[in-house]
């Protein structure tokens, strides 16, 4: 077996103390509202991203979605609301309009899954404005837990949306949800979350809706309580 890492980082330690607080106070009512913002990357996850879309939908959440481009183009979300944010599925801050790390407002619980190569390299103040710091800046904002990479895992290695999206909606700790996803396992990924965190579950029942959620993952979910 291994452990499953993530990381209590940021800025600064009221960032830290935020990730704690944060996911101490989920409710099961967070689990079923608020905004889902979903943006393709290098037009790869194109069927994925949709199934995303219809499982986050599904659960009730107001679901936006630009899963249109490609790698010469990066979809972005203009115009959309950044309040209320339960989950985020972008590549790098090109994925906004205009350019630049939107003001988002987060809800208990929420979840920024990332996919820019070297989005998780700093946590330092010095490279605040730089994308190497961009999960830090999510964090700062108020994201409960954030996926980014240290180094290039290419669109490939990088978690799976239709993945990841069911699994966030299911009551297991935050480690479990993420590295669940993940087509491999690789020191480059960085979960930045409290690994004592216990989803609630949804208040409806959400189906796989493809066979690898449940038949092909790269690692078993065994709950904290469980152990």
């Amino acid at each position: 077996g291994i452990y499953l890492v993530t990381r209590l980082d940021g800025f600064s330690v009221a960032d830290v103390q935020r990730i704690i607080n944060s996911s101490a106070n989920i409710r099961k009512a967070d689990r079923n509202s608020g905004n889902a913002l979903l943006t393709n990357t290098a037009g790869y996850f194109t069927g994925p991203l949709a199934t995303a879309n219809s499982t986050l939908s599904a659960a009730g959440l107001n679901v936006t979605i630009n899963n249109s481009e490609d790698y010469t183009n990066t979809a972005t979300l203009p115009n959309v609301p950044y309040y209320n944010v339960s989950y985020l599925d972008m590549f790098n801050y090109g994925s906004f309009s205009p350019t630049g790390l939107a003001d988002m407002h987060w809800r208990n619980g929420s979840l920024g899954v990332t996919r820019y190569s070297f989005g998780a390299v700093h946590t330092n103040n010095a490279s605040y404005s730089t994308w190497e710091a961009l999960a830090s800046r999510l964090v700062e904002q108020g994201a409960t837990a954030v996926i980014a990479y240290s180094t290039e895992p290419y669109v490939s290695g990088s978690n799976a949306p239709e993945v990841i999206s069911y699994n966030w909606l299911q009551p297991y700790p935050y480690a479990d949800i993420i590295w669940n996803a993940a087509p491999d396992l690789s020191w480059g990924t960085v979960v930045f979350g409290d690994p004592k965190a216990q989803f609630p579950g949804v208040n409806v029942r959400i189906l796989p809706s493809i066979a690898s959620v449940t038949n092909n993952l790269s690692c078993e979910i065994t709950p904290l309580s469980q152990l």
